[in-house]
């Protein structure tokens, strides 16, 4: 989404921040899969309401990131 020209849905891009985090996760990179996750719950903080699911997401997709960082 960094190079469409144009508008787009703000939000999307957060969620596709998460699902990159989510295959990051899955492939072994958990360094890589929590940048992606923070990026994404930060902008959810900046986007949405403080009681979305956009921001409970991405807190449960650093929360997951983070853990599997530590038991590793």
């Amino acid at each position: 989404l960094d190079r469409v020209k144009g508008l787009y849905y703000v939000r999307a891009q957060p969620q596709l921040w998460l699902v990159h985090s989510a295959l990051l996760l899955r492939s072994g990179d958990r360094t890589g899969a929590r940048q992606w996750a923070d990026k994404a719950l930060e902008a959810s903080l900046r986007y949405d309401d403080p009681m979305s699911a956009a921001i409970a997401a991405a807190r449960n997709s650093v929360r997951l990131a983070g853990a599997m960082s530590i038991a590793n």
